[in-house]
């Protein structure tokens, strides 16, 4: 299993989470980012920390389900669609999906 993308995605989480903060605006990513925090703590039961990999990992999936909590997208999905493509674009393709679902209510 090529792990590239993956490496890439967790050596680039501050770009991601930049993305992410210039797509929901200042005060929304603010309040998301806290709700993404505690839903980390409450998911792996100890302090918040960024120090393994899985940390990132499951950082980036509650960061992804503030975005858009009806996401279709599993935690294992997360890996395998971070496993084919960078970050950025995962992160692109919640937002999108967010979107048109969003202009399918209208």
């Amino acid at each position: 299993m090529d792990n590239t993308n993956l490496d890439y995605t967790l050596q680039n989480l501050p770009e991601i989470l930049l993305c992410y903060y210039e797509t929901t605006g200042k005060e929304s990513a603010k309040a998301g980012d806290c709700r993404a925090v505690m839903m980390w703590e409450a998911i792996s039961e100890r302090p918040f920390s960024l120090k393994l990999l899985s940390d990132c990992l499951l950082y980036l999936y509650c960061l992804l389900l503030v975005i858009d909590p009806k996401m279709n997208l599993t935690f294992e999905a997360l890996v395998s669609a971070l496993e084919e493509k960078n970050g950025l674009d995962v992160v692109a393709d919640v937002l999108r999906a967010k979107q048109l679902r969003e202009l399918d209510a209208y």
